[in-house]
């Protein structure tokens, strides 16, 4: 399981997949989202835009299933959102704090 610690404009998220499996499916502060690993090319940046985006924490894109990632690198450029979001590895705390806060 990869925890990743995203933050958009003062907002932060931590999103959950196990990147080595295709059908895993991808969390969002410790909920589930339509989405698994294989939508997003087992890329963690694109990972990251499908939640954020689904969770409406940004103005990104719509979530297109199947657009490779090159395609997703040139789209996420068009939004300026995108410029705002850092990401890195989450600590054990981040991701206990955030399914505390999905219970």
């Amino acid at each position: 399981m990869v925890d990743i610690f995203a933050e958009i404009n003062g907002e932060s998220h931590v999103i959950s997949g196990d990147f080595s499996q295709a059908s895993s499916p991808l969390w969002i502060d410790g909920k589930s989202t339509p989405f698994q690993v294989a939508d997003a090319r087992h890329r963690e940046d694109i990972a990251v835009a499908l939640c954020l985006s689904f969770v409406g924490a940004a103005n990104l894109p719509d979530c297109p299933i199947g657009m490779t990632p090159r395609e997703w690198r040139k789209r996420l450029a068009e939004f300026p959102d995108w410029g705002n979001v850092s990401f890195r590895e989450a600590t054990d705390e981040e991701v206990a704090e955030a399914e505390a806060e999905a219970d």
